[in-house]
């Protein structure tokens, strides 16, 4: 093992509570994170368990701490025990199982790249994302680097460890959609511009989701041996929301009847970058009334590709 995302690769026979396995998940990037910020090298150089115990208090310190438990809030939360950890579990048999791996990490591991499959991929979508909200110079424009800050200073980040973080019903994940977009909002006002809207934070939300799970976000891809049956945690991207911009809002109304149209026409005219709350929710309402549950399909109607 030479890395810090091979030794996180295999999880343990067995967890405590079901926020067990996602901290797992951040541990793993988080510790990544903080030796590449350093040097590889430190972990044979330096104290393991250190580097260890100082990443895993980052993720816990702030949450809801009880008798056996911290509840976090950015974590899944699905089921009984969703979003808890179970702290004897972590003390007495997965930080040492941690630990122990991290001293079997071979000498030569300071020659090569700390690099977490987590980062690149978040890296990607954050720069995908932030070039697209940047794009409306007329109302509120910013540095890539500053819409990527937003992205990882916001529970989204956590989207980049995989798809079993999403939602895991059209309902949960709308309220979290506009959870995400309020805090990405908040953020923007008071660290980027007061001209920062509500629409420039959901384009920075969809299109960071699309550009991760762009793979599965239409369907599962062909596979001739085996059944494309949707089912396990890639079934949420299903979820995901298109990004609104005035192309695809033009080619929506074009193959619109002329009521629907009228409404289209009226969005358009507000602009996307200029979207409140409600302005988005008409977008996304009227992207159901034309193409149903799946409202990414409404992405036939985006002619910005050609």
């Amino acid at each position: 093992m030479n890395s810090i995302a091979s030794i996180f690769s295999k999880g343990p026979e067995a967890w405590g509570y079901r926020g067990d396995p996602f901290l797992w998940d951040a541990l793993g990037w988080q510790l990544s994170a903080e030796t590449a910020q350093i040097d590889q090298s430190a972990l044979t150089m330096s104290n393991p368990e250190t580097l260890l115990t100082d990443a895993f208090r980052s993720l816990i310190d702030d949450g809801d701490w009880r008798e056996d438990s911290v509840r976090l809030n950015w974590l899944p939360s699905g089921g009984m025990s969703g979003g808890l950890i179970h702290l004897d579990t972590w003390n007495d048999k997965l930080l040492p199982e941690i630990s122990r791996r991290l001293r079997g990490i071979k000498k030569n591991a300071g020659h090569s790249l700390e690099y977490h499959p987590a980062e690149h991929r978040f890296r990607f979508a954050a720069w995908a994302a932030s070039t697209a909200a940047r794009s409306a110079r007329r109302v509120c424009t910013f540095p890539v680097s500053a819409g990527a800050q937003l992205l990882r200073m916001s529970d989204l980040k956590w989207l980049s460890l995989g798809s079993h973080w999403l939602p895991h019903s059209r309902e949960d994940f709308d309220q979290a959609h506009h959870r995400w977009c309020e805090a990405i909002l908040r953020r923007g006002l008071s660290e980027i511009s007061p001209s920062f809207t509500y629409g420039i934070a959901a384009k920075l939300v969809n299109c960071y989701l699309k550009a991760l799970f762009l793979q599965t976000k239409m369907g599962l891809p062909f596979d001739p041996y085996a059944d494309r049956d949707e089912i396990g945690w890639d079934r949420s991207t299903r979820f995901l929301h298109p990004p609104i911009d005035r192309v695809l809002m033009e080619e929506a109304a074009r193959r619109s009847d002329s009521i629907m149209k009228k409404r289209w026409k009226k969005l358009i005219r507000i602009g996307w970058s200029k979207f409140s709350r409600g302005d988005y929710a008409d977008a996304i309402r009227l992207c159901h009334e034309m193409v149903g549950d799946d409202v990414a399909q409404i992405e036939a109607c985006w002619t910005g590709f050609q």
